[in-house]
């Protein structure tokens, strides 16, 4: 067996905001994060050292709950960052470990080649057989299969000069491991083969042809076309992976991971059974169906499945008189004062004030004028039920039995996990409706803004099953005596709230549709 260090210490500051919350390493790759690449790269009874330093535990917590029939040895670095840190020591504190002849891989390189890992037997650097960029990266010059020179970044023209990827193998471990003793903090794996050069010693070179620096901004973008067509509306907060057959959900907050598991226990047989969980993570089995935002017949069956969820799922909760008044300040607290909150919070980030407009040709007062006109004691007087929370059509499965599953479910309602407003799951259902994630992955919405003349203009392009599907939902509403002007509110806040959740242009389309759509169901005649 051969065994693969893996440095993960470092900051990622090469990523900028991307990596403000978590490792590099974990930075998602189509339905993988990137060390799931070089993990997966290796044969399955090679043993790893990974170092841990900047949010290291997210990385332990990982591979633990991914890869448990691997063998992992998990190094702490401290410290990962300013005086004292650096590639220098974070090898030495992997030293101890190191018992065997080992290839170093760095933590933000993706290789897509299959190689025979038997045939590297001997000192070897993996190069770059692509452009060559010595801006960026070290460069070595080799003579046919033998390394010549390792070259420091340069702007020099140099021949037969290559790339190195941040790989490379190590066969005289002992060797190495007496190296570590004598260098710097800051030196690294490569400075053991310009050593080694300077004795004479032969250092092969192995190329690859399909290789992605995710470390580097512009190759991450390369990566994520390249590798997988998988497109998933972006947070900065949560991330989803997809390995093996399985669901692996990340949240920076604890709190929303812990109440994602004890919901799933609430939602039991409607969510996927959830495997195992760490403090930040859970794991399901992949759930094998059809996403309904797929579902071009969609509108034939809606009808049925609304009143299957109203039969089966929404289950009505009896409240005793004082749960009932509790239920109604949860109910104040999530669709008032979270609104507010969040609109704060968009005009802050957009910089972006409260003002009359002319949307779509048609005059729209101050938001805060039209939040007060909403009668909020009708508004917070919820159906208490068993909800999803975050209901609609993307987050609902028909798997080849016929049968509904459903898939990330919200982890409270205002706090409360054993129930929610059942409005709410409504008007959730009739956003995803009107504005259709596969429609906005695509950008086919546009929106104009001239601020010196207050006037907006937005336009979203719409399937004919969604204005069909529409008309079936609030059908649905009505018949089963729901009311339909207090789903429309509460849709229209959710596009006001959410808005701050996303980037420009499509944060400035959530809020001026949301603000439209409560200004036109408030004064509808």
């Amino acid at each position: 067996m051969t065994q693969v260090i893996i440095p993960t210490a470092g900051l990622g500051s090469r990523l900028g905001t991307l990596t403000s919350n978590i490792n590099k390493a974990l930075i998602p790759v189509g339905v993988k994060p990137a060390i799931s690449y070089i993990i997966e790269w290796y044969p399955s009874d090679y043993k790893f050292i990974i170092a841990l330093g900047y949010n290291g535990g997210y990385i332990k917590d990982f591979i633990s709950l991914v890869y448990p029939k691997r063998d992992f040895v998990f190094v702490n670095v401290d410290p990962y960052e300013g005086p004292g840190s650096g590639l220098g020591y974070t090898l030495r504190c992997c030293k101890p470990h190191i018992k065997e002849d080992f290839f170093f891989h760095s933590n933000d390189g993706i290789i897509l080649d299959q190689i025979n890992f038997k045939n590297i037997n001997t000192d070897t650097i993996f190069l770059s057989s692509n452009k060559v960029n010595s801006l960026k990266y070290r460069t070595v010059k080799i003579n046919k299969t033998s390394v010549v020179k390792l070259i420091d970044k340069t702007t020099k023209k140099i021949s037969n000069l290559y790339n190195y990827i941040g790989v490379a193998y190590i066969k005289d471990f002992k060797d190495f491991k007496k190296f570590l003793s004598k260098i710097s903090f800051s030196l690294g794996e490569s400075d053991y083969f310009i050593n080694k050069l300077k004795t004479k010693n032969k250092i092969n070179n192995f190329f690859i042809d399909h290789w992605y620096d995710v470390g580097d901004i512009d190759d991450l973008k390369r990566a994520r076309k390249d590798i997988s067509d998988f497109d998933n509306l972006p947070k900065e907060d949560e991330f989803i992976y997809f390995i093996d057959n399985q669901v692996i959900k990340f949240f920076i907050n604890p709190e929303l991971s812990k109440k994602r598991v004890q919901r799933a226990k609430k939602l039991k047989n409607f969510v996927p059974k959830i495997k195992r969980f760490s403090k930040n993570f859970y794991v399901y089995d992949y759930v094998e169906g059809q996403l309904l935002s797929t579902k071009i017949d969609l509108y034939k069956s809606l009808n049925e499945f609304l009143k299957n969820c109203n039969k089966e799922f929404w289950i009505k909760k009896k409240l005793t008189t004082k749960d009932k008044e509790k239920f109604r300040e949860v109910c104040l607290n999530f669709y008032y004062h979270k609104t507010i909150d969040r609109i704060n919070s968009f005009y802050q980030t957009h910089e972006i004030s409260d003002n009359e407009e002319i949307i779509n040709n048609f005059k729209s007062p101050k938001l805060k004028n039209l939040l007060n006109q909403i009668d909020w004691n009708i508004l917070c007087d919820g159906i208490a039920s068993r909800i999803h929370g975050d209901f609609h059509f993307e987050n609902i499965l028909l798997n080849k039995k016929g049968k509904y599953k459903f898939i990330d479910w919200r982890q409270d309602f205002g706090g409360l996990i054993d129930y929610g407003d059942v409005y709410y799951d409504l008007a959730k259902l009739k956003h995803g409706i009107i504005v259709d994630h596969d429609a906005i992955r695509n950008n086919m919405f546009e929106i104009k803004i001239s601020k010196s003349k207050n006037i907006v203009d937005f336009e979203l392009y719409r399937k004919q099953k969604s204005y069909e599907c529409e008309r079936i939902f609030n059908s649905f509403v009505e018949k089963n005596k729901f009311s339909l002007n207090k789903v429309n509110i509460l849709t229209s806040l959710i596009y006001l709230n959410i808005a701050t959740l996303h980037h420009q242009p499509y944060s400035l389309f959530l809020y001026y549709l949301g603000k439209d759509m409560l200004n036109k169901v408030l004064n509808e005649k």
